[in-house]
């Protein structure tokens, strides 16, 4: 089927059959309880998300959420959603790498002009292996299908849904794949839904976690908490960190808030990746020369200007055609206050 097939299609009642992303129509059950036992539903209805389809109504037992810090998405609107199997918390041995039960589902709706684009959706199906799917919504907003191609521009307006192949470029920074559900972004006062000191207290993490341990210092100045905040989300959490599979972990260029640095920087010891490694550090790159970040001058500063721009080197490399601008604001605030340039 064309993805414009895809997309158009009728949707039926909850219950009914859903049609393959190829070929007849086949019976899906509409929570999809057995996802292992075949490909990601070709309608996005049948992902569990919703328990009435027609008024849009959330499922009782999948939870609305959002990390304190959101990532930039080229200034898409979005919600988030998590399902977690009852029973089966989460393992936070390794506090920075949580490890999900199987059974386990998030979703992420992006919207722009008030209109629903795309839902994406991850759900682990063992004990080592996710399936992912991209739902696009029809113009009139009645169907969302699968469109495992993606749309390079959508509806001429810049906005690229990517294609399901790209998903690991990102997810496999993480050694469980999942992004956004984590300690630092969960641990922020602005988070909601589920932030983390709701999940320890319901037992869903163990062992448990300190929700406060996982907050930057209070005495930590305003521009620098806000500006590891956004680096952490925007570029640390997917590629810019130490795990062996993160797409940038070769740079030794680190972004992302660990949480053992984070306490110990609460207890006045210790230091933190984002800022060990970036300021008055040399670049590794014959054609970016100076520093990552040059005290007190965003212009010299290579993070700044990678960050600010888009073009074949911009950060983050994927998917973003705009620069964030309240991100921009937050940087150059942070590089400013670092003192005089030299």
């Amino acid at each position: 089927m064309s993805l414009g097939g895809v997309v158009g299609a009728v949707m039926l009642g909850v219950g009914a059959a859903c049609s393959g992303p190829a070929g007849p129509l086949v019976l899906v059950d509409p929570c999809w309880e057995n996802p292992s036992s075949a490909a990601p539903p070709a309608e996005l209805r049948c992902t569990g998300l919703y328990d009435d389809w027609a008024a849009r109504r959330v499922a009782g037992n999948v939870h609305a959420f959002s990390p304190g810090t959101a990532l930039w998405s080229d200034g898409a609107q979005k919600q988030r959603w998590l399902y977690l199997p009852p029973g089966q918390p989460i393992d936070a041995s390794d506090p920075d790498e949580w490890v999900f039960p199987v059974g386990t589902k998030a979703w992420k709706e992006f919207s722009v002009g008030g209109r629903r684009v795309e839902t994406r959706l991850y759900a682990k199906v063992s004990g080592d292996r996710w399936q992912r799917a991209t739902y696009v919504w029809s113009p009139d907003q009645t169907a969302a299908s699968r469109a495992d191609d993606g749309i390079r521009n959508w509806e001429g307006t810049g906005y690229e849904i990517p294609p399901v192949t790209d998903c690991d470029k990102c997810h496999a920074g993480r050694r469980d794949r999942l992004l956004g559900v984590e300690a630092i972004g969960l641990g922020e006062a602005s988070a909601t839904g589920l932030p983390l000191e709701l999940l320890v207290r319901q037992g869903r993490i163990v062992p448990a976690l300190d929700g406060a341990a996982a907050q930057l210092p209070l005495a930590m100045p305003p521009a620098q908490r806000a500006a590891l905040s956004w680096l952490h989300v925007n570029c640390g959490v997917s590629c810019h960190n130490r795990a062996a599979d993160a797409r940038a972990m070769g740079t030794r260029l680190f972004l992302r808030l660990e949480l053992g640095q984070v306490t110990a920087a609460r207890q006045g010891a210790g230091a933190l990746d984002p800022i060990v490694t970036t300021v008055a550090v040399a670049t590794r790159a014959a054609r970016w020369p100076g520093l990552r970040i040059t005290a007190g001058s965003p212009a010299q500063s290579q993070l700044f200007r990678l960050a600010s721009s888009r073009g074949p080197d911009q950060m983050p490399p994927l998917l973003s055609h705009l620069p964030d601008p309240e991100g921009t604001r937050i940087l150059r605030e942070w590089i400013e206050s670092l003192g005089p340039p030299r």
